[in-house]
């Protein structure tokens, strides 16, 4: 996600130790910023408004009479968890059987899969679906999005 290539295994401690996130909450990858905030503040599920400070992480910008689902993503926000949020549909993973780093294209897999996650106790990096063929509606993918927080 954040090389925007395959890694090579040497370079991966390099990588997490110049883009290692300090604080909790919810971080928006630079380039996936826009389309998230666009899901999030342009629906009927949501009431609040929402943005993304200097730092990257998520907001409330204003808060608006409070849908169950702008409580989980408050919630989240707030929470003790690292969560990452970026538009990709190919993700990276590591085969189990040859060690190697692999490219995973889980749009192409199933195309009406709205995410892929991974998670290591209080972290997780959730890759949201580009949508490329708009199979899945917003509203199906915003509360996808929103329960796996």
């Amino acid at each position: 996600m954040i090389k925007k290539e395959i890694p090579k295994f040497e370079e991966l401690d390099e990588i997490m130790y110049n883009n290692y996130l300090q604080e909790k909450g919810i971080w928006i990858e630079n380039d996936s910023r826009d389309k998230i905030i666009n899901l999030l503040n342009n629906n009927e599920k949501l009431n609040s408004e929402y943005k993304v400070n200097s730092e990257g992480y998520l907001i409330i910008d204003k808060k608006n009479n409070q849908s169950e689902l702008d409580k989980t993503v408050e919630k989240s926000i707030n929470s003790d968890a690292q969560t990452i949020l970026v538009v990709s549909s190919l993700c990276y993973i590591v085969d189990d059987v040859t060690g190697d780093i692999l490219d995973y294209n889980f749009e192409k897999m199933d195309k009406y899969q709205t995410y892929e996650y991974f998670n290591d106790d209080d972290k997780k990096i959730v890759f949201i679906t580009e949508n490329k063929n708009n199979q899945i509606s917003s509203e199906e993918l915003l509360e996808d999005i929103i329960n796996i927080l």
